[in-house]
């Protein structure tokens, strides 16, 4: 274990002095670490062996995943958003079901071995985008400010939606006839919105907190960072204890603490972007060292070709009928279609179908790591060129 935490502390140390430089270049970050926990793993080199169960690697990807979702909604721009909120708002309510829909009927006509539950789940599984592969894009200057709030608000709350739907899906493979139409109404009820309020009521309290412990000067700067990821964890586990949405609690509670945090003072409980990237630099070590070698050798022609449908047509589409009728022209939506990468999210929706123990589990994890994998290599090399090709002359 020792030499583990050498290795992931000295490459990352030696990564982040150079980090500035390598977004510049087509090789992500995500891309780059996935690449080297495969290379280093026991599926490549066997320098390594990642001894982390599928529990371990669930709870590291979902922490990760609320402290990313916190911090991105907490660093929203509400004021463009407010003048915007029809682009997300489409996208949520029509986009992301076309999506589930379309991903849906395109595998059970690539995989007839899977059941209508199996395909219904692979569909869900892989219709939430990731709001930390998006940074590369969301952050550009270039990028017009709607577009990038639009799609940072998208991947915070389409995995939150997407849970209680995975959640029903997962009790319908287990036991068809002990659920009711009812009951799927009340589960993603009860999941949205336990989520919405514990997210709100956190934040809530963890502004006025704040604000009376700065006012009193009771506060050190250094440990804003730990206080902003304490709260993170503090929506996402209340949340999940209530048996809510824990991603939902988490990006409400970002956002409104982000909201209310308005004094300059605040700024250091806002700056703690680091803790969630560092939590993602090492779950992608783990997922390239554990699971890309583990489902490369059951990568078929179906498998393949599902995957780039998923990143393509059946993202695409969806983006583009849920957004006729505004204001953003042709390449506006095909920017926002094509950058919907896969990633922490799908992976925890992954680990969940293994606990559910799924006849056909392999089977989708492996085109959901595929995906994944596709995703993470094609965004990465396409999100620095596309930005100058279709917004290159925005500063100009």
């Amino acid at each position: 274990m020792i030499t583990h935490i050498a290795f992931l502390s000295l490459f990352i140390f030696f990564y982040l002095l150079v980090s500035a430089r390598m977004e510049k270049t087509m090789l992500s970050g995500s891309l780059l670490f996935v690449l080297v926990g495969w290379l280093v793993g026991p599926y490549g080199l066997q320098w390594l062996s990642f001894p982390v169960k599928g529990e371990g690697l669930s709870l590291l990807a979902e922490l990760t995943l609320a402290v990313v979702l916190f911090g991105d909604a907490a660093r929203a721009r509400l004021r463009i958003l407010q003048k915007s909120w029809r682009y997300p708002e489409r996208l949520l309510l029509l986009g992301l079901p076309m999506t589930v829909i379309l991903g849906w009927g395109i595998a059970m006509l690539l995989f007839p071995g899977f059941s209508m539950i199996d395909a219904a789940i692979l569909a869900t599984i892989l219709a939430p985008t990731d709001a930390a592969l998006g940074k590369a894009v969301m952050t550009r200057k270039e990028v017009p400010a709607p577009i990038a709030e639009s799609l940072n608000v998208e991947s915070g709350l389409n995995d939150g939606i997407c849970v209680p739907v995975m959640v029903v899906l997962l009790s319908l493979s287990m036991d068809l006839g002990s659920v009711t139409m009812g009951s799927i109404v009340i589960t993603l009820l009860e999941k949205v919105g336990i989520g919405i309020l514990v997210g709100v009521v956190i934040a809530l309290i963890g502004e006025k907190w704040v604000k009376f412990c700065v006012q009193k000067e009771w506060s050190d700067p250094q440990a804003s960072s730990l206080a902003m990821l304490s709260l993170a964890f503090a929506c996402y586990s209340v949340a999940e204890s209530l048996e809510g949405s824990g991603f939902i609690a988490a990006f409400m509670g970002g956002l409104i603490f982000g909201a209310l945090c308005k004094h300059e003072k605040f700024h250091g409980f806002l700056s703690s972007e680091a803790n969630g990237d560092g939590l993602s630099q090492i779950t992608w070590v783990i997922f390239g060292g554990t699971v890309v070698g583990q489902c490369a050798s059951f990568i078929s022609w179906q498998v393949g070709l599902y995957a780039l449908l998923s990143l393509t047509l059946i993202r695409m589409l969806p983006v583009w009928i849920s957004l006729l009728g505004t204001d953003l022209n042709g390449t506006d939506k095909l920017f926002m279609g094509w950058f919907g990468p896969r990633g922490l999210a799908s992976v925890v929706f992954v680990v969940m179908v293994f606990h559910h123990q799924l006849d056909h589990a392999g089977g989708i994890a492996t085109v959901a790591m595929t995906t994944i994998m596709l995703s993470v290599l094609l965004h990465g090399l396409t999100a620095n060129p596309l930005v100058k090709r279709c917004f290159g002359s925005a500063l100009k």
